[in-house]
């Protein structure tokens, strides 16, 4: 489990972290060229012409390969913590430093 996610973004490199596979044949142990393509680009989220985020991005997280992950990072938060549904879903992201500037 990542305890300090923006400290694992500054140190990670899905390019020279996680293993590619010699001459793209999975073997269980690495990823194809094309599979780190597709999930570097899943992680990074859409971006537009002249590459600025759309959306806000899903940090790499272990439990992605668990039963149930997009629920719970897509309907439990919402359902949990409705204050997080403008922030998974804001064009162009938002900090959720906005929430400390909200009064009664």
């Amino acid at each position: 489990m990542v305890e300090d996610i923006k400290v694992c973004q500054a140190n990670f490199n899905l390019a020279t972290n996680v293993p590619t596979c010699t001459s793209n044949v999975r073997d269980g142990a690495c990823l194809t060229t094309d599979q780190k393509q597709a999930i570097g680009n899943l992680f990074s989220g859409a971006r537009d012409s002249a590459g600025t985020a759309l959306y806000a991005t899903f940090p790499y997280d272990v439990g992605i390969n668990g039963a149930g992950w997009a629920s719970w990072k897509q309907r439990a938060s919402i359902t949990l913590d409705p204050m997080a549904a403008p922030f998974v879903f804001t064009s162009p992201p938002r900090s959720a430093s906005t929430l400390s500037q909200i009064s009664a």
